[in-house]
Formats: structure tokens, sequence, C-alpha cells
């Protein structure tokens, strides 16, 4: 029979039982902490939608508890829009843990410098061309009224001098 180091060959070491033990329950922890860690996330639901005619509009929805919380509120606001506008075009539909840029200037400006829909929960910024934009975020505004029930209104860009708008 050989032998190392005293001990007979096909035996385990003790201390690599104990090694495997704390790897499995530093695994376990870190798994649960994982897991209350993840729940804890909050994310904004965002989306761009494209308009026919050169229109656009991008919304932020308020902060949402969890991921499956996020995707159904983008849902409750792209499949009426899909049954309504039949030549709009969603670009993306996402769930972000920040925002930042138009979208967070759409969460945190009272009165930014572009055309915004406001409901609650919900904000959308509205690009097109000049001329026809205002009448755009009007009927946007009303829209979602009529169908969501909520109130919604177009804020006006405040640094435009109040005959362009």
């Amino acid at each position: 029979m050989r032998r190392t180091a005293g001990r007979p060959a096909g035996k385990a070491k003790r201390g690599s039982r104990v090694a495997l033990l704390l790897i499995v329950a530093l695994l376990a922890v870190g798994g649960v902490y994982a897991h209350y860690w993840v729940r804890t996330l909050t994310y904004y639901p965002t989306a761009r939608v494209e308009l026919p005619g050169g229109f656009s509009f991008s919304m932020v929805q308020t902060l949402q508890p969890d991921r499956a919380a996020c995707g159904a509120a983008n849902r409750r606001v792209l499949e009426p829009l899909a049954k309504t506008c039949r030549g709009c075009k969603v670009a993306y539909a996402r769930c972000r843990r920040t925002i930042g840029g138009t979208d967070l200037l759409l969460m945190t400006e009272p009165a930014p410098a572009f055309y915004v829909v406001v409901a609650p929960g919900l904000r959308m910024r509205v690009d097109g061309p000049p001329g026809e934009i205002r009448a755009v975020c009007d009927g946007i505004a009303a829209t979602l009224a009529k169908t969501g029930g909520a109130n919604a209104s177009c804020l006006y860009p405040r640094d435009r001098p109040r005959a362009q708008r």
C-alpha cells in the first residue's frame, strides 16, 4: 500500500473538507444576499416611439419596484398606442436602473426647454417639425386624457417666445 506523508493515498485530507464546507457556505450566503439585493432594485420604464410625419416622442414613467412591474408599465402604455396609431413604430422600450440626459430632465425639470406631455406617472418629450409640433403635443395629451381617464396636458418650451409656440 502506498502512503503519502503518513496517511493512506485514497483518504482525503481533513483540511480540504473544511475548505469545501466553507466554500459551499459562502456561496449560499452570497446567493441569499444577491437575491435580496436584486429584489431591492428599482427601474424606470422608458420608451421611444416614432410617429408618421417625422414626429417622435420619448417617454419616462415613474420608478417601478421591480423589473416585472417595469415591463408591465411599458406594456400598459405601448399596447393601446399600437392599436390606435397605425404608422407608429416603437424604437425601443427598456427598463433602466438609472436615467440621464433628456430622460432625467423630463423627470426633474418643472418646465423643460422642449414640448412635454405630462400625465400622472408619465412624461413624454415630443419632437418633430417646428410648425406642427404644438398641435401634435396637444393631440397626444388629449388622446391620453380621453383613453386613460387621467389628466394630461402639453407643456410648451419655456425658452421660446410666446408667438413661436
